[in-house]
């Protein structure tokens, strides 16, 4: 792209929502550019098996589904770009987005930067995402069906993740991490 190069829509990221964005931009002949970090990062890249996506007729992984998100938005004519946005400014009535490489201008900017905000904190929970470790019981709760589950978290959202589980899992447990302690022994 050259500097000067104004677009309709600049969005960033290019999971579920600013894929459809850009297919539904582009399909309305908008020049449309997604800026997305890596084509496998994303809750949705690391998800082994979705079948209960409207239109599919079988399983299939999130990197399938969201090679098909990406090729439908290309073919009615979005740029893809993998690059890393480093800032934006929203001042201008162009706005303007930072990558490492260079700068996209666009007279719209559509935020989709996704819900994975959520980093691993326990051991082997990064290696198993999408493959036995979820965070979404309403999403993948059909997928422990009869089995041994373990959900982990101090808060209401966890305990009705919990009893969502019940329904499908054999056995449900849940871990409520402990505070932090303080001690005090009264030495008499």
């Amino acid at each position: 792209m050259d500097e000067g190069q104004v677009y309709d829509v600049v969005i960033i990221g290019g999971g579920p929502a600013g894929l459809s964005a850009a297919q539904y931009a582009a399909r309305s002949n908008l020049k449309t550019v997604v800026l997305d970090k890596s084509s496998t990062a994303g809750a949705l890249a690391f998800t082994d098996r979705i079948e209960n996506y409207p239109g599919l007729i079988q399983p299939v992984s999130g990197k399938e589904l969201l090679d098909i998100f990406r090729k439908q938005a290309m073919n009615f004519g979005a740029e893809y770009v993998e690059t890393q946005v480093v800032g934006v400014n929203l001042e201008t009535e162009v706005r303007e987005v930072y990558t490492v490489e260079q700068t996209y201008r666009g007279r719209s900017l559509i935020v989709a930067t996704g819900a994975m905000g959520r980093k691993p904190t326990i051991k082997g929970e990064k290696e198993f995402l999408g493959r036995g470790v979820s965070y979404c019981a309403i999403c993948d709760a059909a997928f422990f069906s009869g089995k041994t589950v373990s959900v982990i978290g101090d808060s209401e959202e966890a305990l009705k993740e919990a009893e969502l589980l019940t329904r499908y899992a054999g056995k449900v447990y849940l871990f409520v991490p402990a505070k932090q302690l303080k001690l005090h022994v009264d030495p008499g």
